[in-house]
């Protein structure tokens, strides 16, 4: 019996006979004991229940309604338990799946593209030496800074931590992601979508992705790249 079934079980009537119940709760010391403590709370309304009608039966009436009430609230508060459960068993089930399921490369650059698409007007550049502390985390360096990045930020490709540059071109805008290797990644060399093309360069210890709308502007940061960066 998993730990949601169990404490439901165990809230609604600690005193069950049902077999998978009784298994579950002789073979967890913790479990037995949280039983045991629903039990001997059970048999305490029990005794209270008990006592003999006489003249203090209005005392007596008041006491059945808060204790009915009692158990009320608590069936109320293990159905909220219950559902609490419920909720961050799946929200757990859905982090981890997508943490573990296999990442399309050139949708994620393209996606993270258009979510920072506003970055795309920047001109501003960054200063060297930012870039270069953050390629060295990387493990990668560069001969002479590359020209015209106007924007350097990390991002997430569903739990693979990335680096995503923009670069201005005089023939436009251009996104350069650098994501470590990862068995999960599935990459494209080259791929077009919308208004967006793309390439995929491999190197020692990470992926290069280039993403632009404008073929010669890709070309020439390809260019920079392939002539500056390299792995430490």
């Amino acid at each position: 019996m998993d730990e949601l079934k169990f404490r439901r079980e165990a809230y609604s009537d600690p005193n069950s006979k049902q077999a998978d119940f009784q298994e579950t709760v002789a073979a967890n010391p913790d479990r037995k004991a949280f039983v045991e403590d629903l039990q001997q709370l059970d048999h305490q309304i029990s005794e209270a229940f008990a006592i003999p009608v006489d003249d203090n039966l209005a005392d007596k009436l008041l006491l059945n309604q808060k204790l009915h009430s009692h158990k009320a609230q608590r069936r109320k508060i293990a159905t909220w338990v219950s559902m609490a459960a419920s909720i961050a068993f799946v929200a757990g089930l859905t982090l981890n799946v997508m943490r573990t399921a296999p990442i399309d490369l050139s949708q994620q650059a393209i996606a993270h593209v258009m979510h920072e698409r506003s970055a795309l007007s920047k001109t501003s550049p960054i200063e060297p030496n930012q870039l270069q502390v953050q390629l060295a985390r990387y493990g990668e360096a560069t001969h002479a800074p590359l020209d015209g990045v106007v924007y350097a930020k990390e991002c997430d490709f569903q739990g693979v931590k990335s680096l995503h540059w923009i670069v201005q071109t005089e023939s436009g805008p251009v996104t350069v992601f650098i994501v470590p290797k990862n068995d999960r990644l599935l990459q494209q060399a080259q791929f077009n979508e919308a208004e967006f093309k793309g390439l995929t360069i491999e190197q020692q210890r990470n992926l290069l992705v280039i993403v632009g709308e404008n073929s010669h502007a890709i070309d020439t940061v390809k260019q920079q790249v392939d002539t500056n960066l390299y792995s430490i």
